[in-house]
């Protein structure tokens, strides 16, 4: 029987170069990285170290939430919000607050 080996899983051409080139700010345990486009798009990117898929899936989750509630006060940007090790822990309100003052850093608010 042929046993099957983990593969890492490549990111998108778009969120790679977004990572790549972009510019980006950092806080604690939260990256994010930022580039002019022609649309509002968002990218989670979250490592198997943060937690378990319920972990990560939460954190992905509520990022996704709180996007979409400050939809109309941010200006088009292409956004990827990395997760580091130690961000498992993170509550709702905990992730709210520091994306937002990322976001606030970065002058994605338009």
């Amino acid at each position: 029987m042929k046993r099957f080996s983990r593969k890492k899983i490549s990111l998108g051409k778009k969120t790679g170069t977004v990572i790549e080139e972009g510019r980006h700010r950092k806080l604690e345990n939260i990256t994010v990285f930022y580039a002019p486009a022609d649309e509002k798009r968002l990218s989670v990117v979250i490592g198997r170290k943060v937690g378990k898929s319920v972990t990560r899936n939460r954190l992905r989750r509520w990022t996704k939430e709180f996007f979409m509630k400050e939809m109309e006060k941010i200006s088009k940007y292409y956004i990827v919000v990395n997760y580091k090790k130690g961000s498992g822990s993170y509550k709702l309100e905990d992730i709210e607050e520091k994306v937002k003052k990322l976001w606030e850093e970065c002058g994605i608010y338009g």
